[in-house]
């Protein structure tokens, strides 16, 4: 299949699921997941996003349903923010819901309709995977419309968390798409290297993402403390031996 014909399968497949689809996929739409995402890689991203040393310019690619670059708005009123998006629907339904506060535009990663540094920070959440060519087009693009010291700032799927495996083999999914490509870290991080100064990565979740599916769907009840506790273990494990078997990778790289 073609690069052009894997985005228009991503396009078709956002488009026609856009109204019904799950935010985690229905195993995983439960409080208990949630409040780990939130306060486990979400978090960490948004620290990345945060600390960046400049946020008047900020692009969002693939601005989805708008969230995170909404809550950005809100918390940064003078920053300047756009956001792309590919979905005719995703795109239309953010536009009605934060149109006022972001400069939205459909536009394709790979080619971004901007000029040099116009940007002092570029996200990307849960982007590259889907793109065909990430680490050529896709991540030139990004610096090449990134101030001096300018940052990106990204939220990525690995390929070998075991529970992931095992779900993208095993069980059907609402939310995944036939061309998303999670990522080799080791590969992600060495194409980061070159092409920018700075880079920070992270692994998150080896086996603490699969807890609260076993809490709502067996009879075994496993508390929220503990989960957490599993996560802030693995993080250790991650950080001091090797985080190729995380979950989901946050970081940012600076020009």
């Amino acid at each position: 299949m073609s690069n052009t014909e894997t985005k228009k399968e991503e396009i078709e497949t956002y488009d026609e699921t856009e109204s019904t689809r799950p935010s985690y996929g229905s195993l995983w739409d439960t409080d208990h997941y949630k409040q780990l995402i939130e306060d486990g890689p979400e978090a960490a991203f948004k620290q990345n996003l945060e600390s960046a040393p400049g946020n008047k310019r900020v692009l969002f690619i693939g601005v989805g349903e708008g969230k995170h670059a909404g809550e950005f708005s809100d918390l940064h009123p003078s920053s300047d923010i756009t956001g792309i998006e590919l979905s005719h629907n995703r795109l239309k339904n953010t536009k009605e819901k934060y149109g006022r506060a972001l400069t939205l535009a459909r536009a394709d990663g790979e080619d971004l309709p901007f000029d040099a540094d116009s940007f002092d920070i570029v996200v990307a959440h849960a982007v590259l995977h889907h793109l065909p060519n990430w680490n050529t087009d896709g991540l030139d693009e990004i610096e090449r419309v990134l101030a001096e010291g300018g940052r990106f700032v990204f939220y990525e799927p690995g390929r070998f968390n075991p529970p992931a495996v095992f779900r993208r083999r095993y069980i059907p999914s609402e939310i995944h798409t036939p061309g998303e490509k999670p990522f080799n870290p080791k590969e992600l991080l060495s194409v980061l290297e070159q092409k920018f100064s700075t880079v920070e990565m992270e692994g998150h979740c080896l086996i603490s993402h699969t807890l609260p599916v076993i809490d709502n769907y067996t009879p075994f009840s496993i508390p929220y403390r503990v989960t957490k506790r599993i996560y802030s273990a693995e993080r250790i494990l991650f950080d001091r031996i090797d985080s190729r078997l995380a979950w989901i990778f946050t970081g940012y790289a600076e020009v």
